[in-house]
């Protein structure tokens, strides 16, 4: 990258600059460069090194995205707002931050016990890395944090953080356990879409809401119990969960919402406890091998039609619709 053009200094690489610049190797970054903008390098799949000046004071989110090649982003010593540690990570200058790995990180990464917040995408489709462990220290974990990390089997979650972000672990394809700790009150959106390997998950009675898609086509799990306060169950909240035989709603159910348990043809038996008064369209739709349903006696509703499903099911869709062998209500 020049230094000048037409006589003008260069001081900012701007947002998407390089994006999707498959053929791009290395970078040299001239010394009147201050700021590189978010996503500049995104998608630069044969990038292998990335160095930072000294005199940047800016790096925009995912600035090296999605660059699964990347062996390290590093970090010049006299930087004032960044540095890197040996595995070419990206944190703030104090390492209170995580704020990016590089694509070709892989094997076993601590992150370091300083730091207290972690970045959107950090571990995004970092292919590579097999177990990860959180220091107790971060009590910010971002959205899509470590999603499509195609290897990742294990994640040490600190026991203080109140929420899994959405998509934090989408298509960790072989992702077996996930310890939700008792802290947590939120599962996100996608949190564990398509974990098909995810069979060990206990959901603890401090979450109050599961969100929508947030167990999407995890066909191992064969189990699940849900025993908070207040719970509310979003769209499609386990859809296409194929091995779960037995669920358990024992906790004080606020709503269970449209198509929370579509397609989860291997469930047999459901029992829900006093305390739920609505139950959403099709919530239990196509679970064909279904035979028993113990419901609460104070429900007030079930199957109503939402604008939010409408757009997917425009029909609307009865409880127990394709529930071919239920025999006891």
């Amino acid at each position: 990258i020049p230094s000048t053009v037409y006589g003008y200094p260069v001081t900012k690489i701007g947002r998407y600059a390089a994006t999707g610049c498959t053929g791009l190797t290395n970078v040299v970054i001239p010394d009147s460069v201050t700021e590189i903008g978010g996503f500049a390098f995104q998608n630069c799949d044969k990038l292998t090194n990335f160095t930072i000046p000294n005199q940047v004071l800016l790096v925009g989110e995912e600035a090296f995205g999605n660059c699964d090649n990347l062996i390290g982003i590093w970090v010049a010593e006299t930087n004032s707002r960044y540095s890197s540690d040996e595995k070419g990570v990206l944190f703030n200058r104090d390492k209170t931050q995580l704020l990016q790995a590089p694509g070709s990180l892989s094997g076993t990464y601590n992150i370091p016990e300083s730091v207290t917040s972690i970045a959107e995408s950090a571990f995004y489709n970092c292919d590579a890395v097999v177990d990860i462990t959180i220091p107790e220290s971060a009590i910010n974990i971002g959205k899509r944090v470590f999603y499509d990390c195609d290897s990742l089997k294990c994640v040490t979650l600190p026991t203080n953080i109140t929420a899994i972000t959405e998509y934090a672990f989408y298509s960790c394809d072989v992702l077996t356990t996930a310890s939700i700790p008792k802290s947590v009150t939120q599962i996100g959106a996608n949190a564990f879409y398509e974990c098909s390997k995810l069979s060990n998950v206990a959901i603890p009675s401090s979450v109050t809401r599961i969100g929508e898609n947030a167990f999407y086509n995890c066909d191992a799990i064969t189990d699940i119990t849900i025993s908070g306060s207040d719970v509310r169950i979003d769209y499609y909240g386990f859809y296409d969960c194929d091995g779960l035989t037995s669920l358990t709603l024992s906790g004080s159910i606020k709503m269970i919402y449209d198509y929370a348990f579509l397609d989860c043809t291997s469930l047999v038996n459901v029992t829900i406890s006093e305390g739920v008064k609505s139950i959403g369209m099709g919530a239990f739709y196509d679970c064909t091998s279904l035979t028993s349903v113990v419901l609460p006696k104070d429900i007030t509703s079930l199957s109503a039609h939402s604008d939010q499903t409408m757009q997917y099911h425009p029909e609307p869709y009865g409880f127990f619709e394709g529930c071919y062998y239920l025999t006891s209500v």
